[in-house]
């Protein structure tokens, strides 16, 4: 009866495990909800397009520039040559160079920003910069050495001679010398008038002008052939300084001033062009003037009649003034040496 229950327990457990379904013996995989795979689109995306905009010296371009562009591209241009002077380029305000030049163009490139740009072409060297040494702006600075004299021209406007002070005081060197210590700061030129307080500051080697700086109310006038450009000091408490042990003084023209006519003093009439005149440098004369030396031509002028007396005086408003630079007395004596007798 044992085995009979047995064996039935055994044919029991069996048909249990034999029926079961099998789905519900395999392992389950899990199935997402969204069973359609994402794929990328073949479709080109959208391309970004910026606008640019050129500024300055457009005449300069030698090739078309377009008014947009896809951002990250690189974009090549060309301009013209021009001899003498140096053409910039700037994106954005920030500089870019030339990759290539010859003999009837530069050759730029740049890569588009993803903003709205401008490129601006310049002859400016100063563009794009504001503060600056002297020694960037004049590269003589940096060999002002063993200076053993030193002055001060200062230009009157007014009907008075401009000035010229001369100084070999160490401490009166030094002072002019520490000018190019201070640091400069770009500013906009400023019409230059009547009023305007106008200095030119020598510096002499062995008797030889080695450099002169020009200021102009207290800023540095720069200037070359084809511009000017004016710097204050970043220090605005700072002065030039003055001489305070003069050596030697003198006076001169001014151009303006000046009639460039040499005429006879019997009848006025014309003899000769003289444009050297202004150039001379001369103190009043101690010496008497022999009066057999008196003047046969004169030269207009706002200060009066200058009379040509010999090949070192003139007269002036009846005072005798004597000529003492020599490069300028040399000028001066050649001016006067091919009049007629």
């Amino acid at each position: 009866m044992k085995k009979v229950i047995v064996i039935l327990l055994f044919i029991f457990v069996m048909f249990l495990f034999g029926c079961a379904s099998p789905r519900e013996t395999e392992t389950k995989k899990t199935v997402p909800n969204n069973t359609i795979e994402s794929k990328t689109s073949d479709a080109q995306v959208e391309k970004k397009m910026v606008k640019l905009v050129v500024s300055g010296s457009t005449d300069m371009l030698a090739s078309k520039l377009e008014n947009e562009y896809e951002a990250n591209t690189e974009v090549i241009f060309k301009t013209f040559v021009v001899t003498d002077v140096s053409l910039r380029a700037f994106l954005n305000d920030e500089r870019i160079e030339s990759y290539d030049y010859d003999k009837n163009y530069i050759y730029w490139k740049f890569v588009m920003p993803e903003e709205d740009s401008t490129l601006h072409l310049t002859f400016d060297q100063f563009y794009g910069k504001d503060e600056y040494t002297f020694s960037e702006l004049n590269y003589q600075v940096r060999f002002l050495t063993d200076i053993d004299k030193v002055s001060i021209y200062t230009q009157n406007d007014k009907p008075d001679f401009s000035e010229i002070e001369y100084s070999v005081d160490e401490n009166d060197i030094n002072n002019l010398l520490k000018i190019f210590d201070q640091k400069l700061v770009k500013c906009d030129n400023t019409y230059i008038n009547e009023g305007n307080l106008h200095r030119v500051i020598g510096f002499y080697k062995e008797d030889s002008l080695v450099l002169e700086v020009d200021f102009i109310n207290e800023m540095y006038y720069w200037y070359d052939f084809s511009t000017s450009k004016l710097f204050r000091f970043e220090d605005e408490e700072y002065k030039i300084p003055s001489l305070n042990n003069v050596s030697l003084k003198t006076y001169k023209f001014e151009y303006d001033g000046l009639s460039s006519d040499i005429k006879l003093v019997s009848d006025d009439s014309f003899v000769k062009r003289f444009f050297d005149i202004a150039t001379i440098q001369f103190v009043k004369s101690i010496e008497k003037i022999n009066p057999a030396d008196n003047a046969l031509y004169y030269v207009d002028s706002r200060y009066g009649k200058i009379y040509l007396v010999g090949e070192k005086y003139f007269k002036l408003n009846d005072i005798y003034y004597e000529i003492v630079s020599g490069s300028d007395y040399w000028a001066y004596k050649q001016a006067i040496s091919v009049l007629p007798d």
